[in-house]
């Protein structure tokens, strides 16, 4: 093989194969090993998120579309030039080149030890940073010049709004409160008795708070039940696999089998109010099952409210990406996503891929491979 030079970030243009031994030649004048950014197995969780975002599309749509809004600070204009960048490299050569998104991390959204030295982060917790910049400069996406009641791209696409009911357990005469609360991901907790998406995702509906009553001024046990009253055209969701144990410092993983729907139904979850507005799109999907198979582009309905762009119509998702965690911790371990592309299911392990087919079996929860991060999208329905 002949001689090449490394680039800083990634072994592209090498024709390495098995049994092939490499020889390094560089000079000593400095620590290659010094910045952070070397080592592509810690930077993972920031090309991980780097992918899960590109299956957006409607987000460089947006980003394509609006105007630069000169308000915007210095660091959301860099991520969205980022991602804008990485979204036409990804489309013409099927992986990406994170370097400069890397970099602006590091710089960013450094995350330190006790000894200042930087160290990797959790990848829902970057995902949930970088979606608050954006919230804070991207503008939402007009269509045709629909009302929107929405001031960033974030909430209308990627919003789940709740409505909440609470009562206080211990006085039954206290007045039930009620109150809206928008989250950008769903939960799943992981427990002995959680065999399914579906399962997890329902026992985070219904929980214990301790709150000052406003009846006599004491802390006591509230009931707060949640049912979604607004659906975002793509639904995050988190599988809760880490979890602190008595005695140790760091997040240990629950490595549970949970079945993963590639397609997700969660009419269950949602307010009646909302049950009744899905009602007519999910009749239409229902008695149309066959032309799904067959769909054309032409002929696909609009997926979200007329009334509500970015919303979704029918309660119906499909499975779009999947985040998966290696290792027994979130301080150990690496990152990598697999991307539905068309009909094909692609691995992507830093910048390399492969086509799989076993997904759904890959990902449910072994040592090797345990889903994190699912990303769905609105079911695309055919017009009858």
């Amino acid at each position: 093989m002949k001689g090449k030079k490394l680039k800083d970030y990634t072994w592209h243009g090498f024709d390495i194969k098995d049994g092939v031994t490499l020889t390094l030649v560089g000079t000593g004048e400095e620590n290659i090993l010094a910045e952070p950014w070397e080592n592509q197995m810690a930077m993972t969780y920031i090309t991980a998120t780097l992918h899960l975002l590109l299956t957006i599309t409607d987000l460089f749509e947006c980003i394509f579309y609006n105007e630069i809004d000169i308000a915007w600070s210095g660091s959301v204009r860099k991520i969205v030039d980022i991602l804008m960048n990485q979204f036409n490299f990804f489309n013409v050569n099927h992986y990406t080149d994170p370097a400069e998104l890397i970099e602006h991390v590091i710089g960013e959204f450094p995350r330190l030890d006790e000894e200042g030295m930087f160290v990797r982060q959790d990848a829902n917790e970057f995902l949930l940073r970088v979606l608050s910049a954006l919230k804070q400069g991207l503008s939402p996406l007009q269509v045709r010049n629909q009302p929107t009641n929405y001031s960033s791209f974030i909430d209308q696409f990627l919003g789940v709004f709740f409505s909440c009911k609470i009562s206080n357990l211990e006085d039954q005469h206290e007045p039930v409160s009620y109150a809206i609360e928008g989250f950008f991901q769903l939960n799943c907790i992981i427990s002995s008795e959680v065999n399914s998406l579906e399962d997890g995702i329902r026992l985070t509906l219904k929980e214990e708070i301790i709150q000052c009553s406003q009846i006599t001024g004491r802390d006591a046990v509230y009931e707060k039940r949640y049912e979604i009253s607004r659906l975002p055209s793509y639904l995050f969701i988190k599988m809760e696999r880490f979890s602190k144990k008595k005695g140790k410092s760091e997040y240990v993983k629950n490595y549970k089998d949970v079945q993963l729907p590639v397609q997700l139904d969660v009419n269950e979850f949602c307010s009646e109010e909302l049950k009744s507005n899905l009602m007519p799109m999910r009749r239409k999907l229902e008695n149309n099952i066959e032309n799904i198979k067959n769909k054309r582009v032409s002929e696909e309905e609009i997926t979200w409210f007329l009334n509500d762009i970015g919303s979704n119509n029918s309660g119906y998702y499909e499975l779009k990406a999947v985040l998966i965690h290696h290792g027994e911790s979130l301080s150990n371990g690496y990152y990598e996503v697999w991307l539905k592309r068309g009909n094909k299911w692609l691995q992507y392990d830093t910048n390399f891929y492969a086509e799989t087919e076993y997904i759904l079996e890959l990902c449910r929860g072994t040592k090797e491979s345990c889903a994190y991060i699912l990303l769905y999208g609105s079911t695309k329905i055919i017009k009858s």
